[in-house]
């Protein structure tokens, strides 16, 4: 079955090759004039093009330096939380019980201790009456904090995202731009052969290849980006694991001492 996009631009794409080809035989009719003079270098093309054109190049280039620049902050960063994680998680096995003071360098999971130690506390001075349910306020609170975290470290993506979405047909635009100003050239000067019309079609194609040299990193680095989100997530889920041990060992012990209360008493 066809992509319904392939229907789209079908009649665009024989619109330029019957020109193209219109084009090869007229060359063969007429006394070409000399290619020599006419340059075809990204900077002569970005010269010569009108100031549509020059909009659209302009557009996709800062485009592209804002995808390579977000995509390099972004890795840098989940980069060094990751290690901030790890380095948390090696502290909390060290700990024997949530009360135990310490200051985690990663502010997740700071938050996440804190937290598990201040619900511990408010089950010990209540009077422990169900475990789960002390389990069960920890575990809501602890999941919206990595909901935020991940929320948190996604911004910024949006720009890799809608560059790699919207570049090809921003970049599509200049090339029928680049195809009418070719027609008009040809309407003006009422001659047919290519060294009219080549820096026009060299603009539009130009301008396609543009839109793809800023779309297709951007789609590779939102993944990648993407990739390295989850990672950093399951460093997270992997540290509340290791609360939620240290919180039900706890409330073991809780639970055990308030058992042997009443023997105590008799």
């Amino acid at each position: 079955m066809k992509h319904p996009r392939s229907s789209l631009f079908r009649p665009f794409f024989k619109l330029l090759a019957s020109f193209i080809v219109l084009l090869s035989f007229n060359s063969m009719c007429h006394a070409a004039l000399p290619l020599s003079n006419i340059s075809l270098s990204p900077l002569a093309l970005f010269q010569q093009a009108d100031i549509v054109v020059k909009a659209v190049l302009i557009i996709l280039l800062l485009a592209s330096f804002a995808t390579w620049v977000a995509w390099l902050m972004k890795v840098l960063e989940l980069k060094k939380q990751g290690r901030l994680v790890v380095r948390s998680m090696l502290a909390i096995e060290q700990l024997n019980h949530l009360a135990d003071r310490i200051d985690l360098p990663n502010g997740a999971t700071q938050t996440m201790h804190h937290i598990s130690a201040k619900e511990f506390q408010l089950a010990q001075s209540a009077g422990l009456q169900d475990e789960n349910t002390v389990k069960e306020r920890v575990i809501s609170l602890t999941d919206r904090i990595i909901s935020n975290e991940k929320h948190r470290l996604s911004h910024g993506t949006a720009i890799l995202a809608t560059t790699g979405a919207i570049a090809p047909f921003v970049g599509l635009f200049g090339t029928v731009w680049g195809i009418m100003h070719s027609f008009v050239a040809i309407a003006q000067s009422n001659v047919t052969n290519l060294s009219v019309v080549a820096p026009g079609i060299a603009e539009a194609l130009f301008a396609t290849a543009l839109g793809l040299f800023a779309a297709i990193p951007a789609v590779i680095f939102y993944n990648h980006v993407v990739r390295l989100i989850t990672q950093y997530g399951l460093l997270i889920e992997d540290t509340m694991a290791l609360l939620m041990v240290l919180l039900s060992r706890d409330l073991d012990q809780l639970a055990a001492q308030q058992r042997q209360r009443p023997q105590g008493d008799d």
